[in-house]
């Protein structure tokens, strides 16, 4: 007697050591008060160069140095301690948090935040054409998985991902991700906040 087709639907899978991208859209951010914080610290401060190619980024950005600022933060920390507590990443503090501001032809680099749980970015001031966020797999899937032509790209197979800047879009990922963010190829300024929260004796 011939066994049974085994089809994929008969398999149980169990998923391990997943790579997520947490994703929102918040309408009820001070943006304004936020972006005119940002130009005015712009002004007076030079700023600093990490990941960025051109373009400016804040030094860390301190309780109390923007009310719209701290209201963000109050909120994104009980949302981070509720995700922490169902993974099993109990104690996840604010460790870091700046502000990015990108011009025409600006980008950053590939990266990722080492002595963090997890990081994010929100678009304070940000149209969907003005350069995505990209995610690249880092398990090596690329020396075993061959490209296929007209393959359908799955979440399985894929080697990158990416998503758009959005005034008002929030992207919360794993910090060990790695990711860069393409050129503004536009003629207005992208401005976004990122952070990282993790264990309070972490080095970020």
């Amino acid at each position: 007697m011939a066994l049974k087709q085994l089809t994929s639907t008969d398999l149980l899978a169990d998923v391990w050591f997943p790579q997520i991208v947490w994703k929102a859209h918040l309408d009820d951010v001070d943006t304004d008060a936020i972006k005119e914080y940002t130009l005015d610290l712009m002004s007076r401060n030079s700023g600093r160069q990490i990941s960025n190619i051109g373009g400016w980024q804040s030094n860390d950005i301190k309780k109390g140095d923007c009310p719209a600022i701290d209201e963000f933060v109050e909120m994104l920390d009980y949302t981070i301690a509720d995700l922490s507590g169902r993974l099993g990443l109990i104690g996840s503090q604010p460790l870091s948090l700046w502000i990015n501001v990108n011009p025409k032809h600006t980008f950053n680099i590939t990266h990722n935040h080492q002595g963090s749980l997890f990081s994010g970015v929100f678009y304070i001031d940000a149209d969907k054409d003005q350069g995505n966020i990209v995610f690249e797999r880092n398990d090596d899937a690329e020396y075993f998985i061959p490209p296929v032509k007209n393959a359908p790209q799955t979440s399985y197979n894929s080697f990158a991902t990416e998503y758009p800047p959005l005034t008002g879009n929030l992207y919360l990922f794993g910090a060990w991700m790695k990711h860069w963010v393409k050129p503004n190829l536009t003629d207005k300024d992208r401005i976004s906040i990122s952070f990282n929260w993790g264990l309070p004796t972490a080095q970020h």
